[in-house]
């Protein structure tokens, strides 16, 4: 919802897009989304079938046995993912309406010459991918309406970084006056009650049955 941000206009009369240029957006935005949430819990080999499927399902051809399924159209997205590499590899750029490499994302800037070894995060596609995911959630709850509790859940074996990557864009990435962060540590022996008391030890209270930051 937060890459719809163009869209959101009060006046009807306000929105300057054309209607090529809308529904490139529009498509493009869907194509991301689907792979990102529905094609997203898969393995290797997962993505691979995930990236013919969706590759062949754009281009107004729905793949066997699928297309027995019941009618099916042929409309073809006017704005799909490049016929090189798979699905995964792509991000799709809404301020320029096209699809470009997660590698052009990669932070090239030097280290801080300050910081000890076990302190820096080698940018990699992973590290880029993830937290352009993230930014996107958290970006999305700053947005006027009700279904502003976007949940984020990174999934994957221990010792990969997932906690590091979540935590350094939570407390380095995101502007403090806007956002504030709350840290929990959960184990088998941690409580509903241990759980409501750190976070009510972060909020102050501004009337009866009413708290905030």
């Amino acid at each position: 919802d937060s890459m719809l941000t163009d869209f959101k206009v009060e006046d009807p009369k306000q929105f300057k897009m054309s209607e090529k240029d809308s529904a490139t957006q529009v498509e493009g935005i869907f194509l991301f989304c689907l792979t990102w949430s529905v094609c997203a819990s898969v393995d290797s080999a997962g993505r691979e079938r995930f990236t013919e499927f969706i590759k062949e399902s754009a281009a107004g051809t729905v793949p066997p046995p699928y297309n027995e399924e019941g009618e099916r159209g042929n409309y073809m997205i006017m704005n799909p993912y490049p016929k090189e590499g798979n699905i995964y590899q792509y991000y799709f750029d809404t301020a320029k309406g096209k699809w470009n490499s997660w590698t052009s994302k990669i932070d090239r800037e030097p280290f801080d010459t300050s910081l000890q070894p076990h302190e820096i995060i080698v940018p990699t596609i992973d590290t880029t991918r993830y937290t352009y995911l993230l930014d996107i959630c958290c970006r999305n709850a700053v947005l006027n309406h009700d279904l502003n509790r976007m949940a984020f859940l990174l999934v994957g074996p221990t010792g990969t970084g997932k906690t590091i990557y979540i935590n350094n864009h939570l407390l380095n990435g995101l502007s403090p006056d806007e956002y504030t962060t709350i840290s929990l540590g959960f184990s088998a022996q941690t409580s509903a009650m241990q759980t409501q008391d750190i976070i009510d030890g972060k909020l102050d209270k501004r009337r009866k049955g009413v708290y905030g930051p």
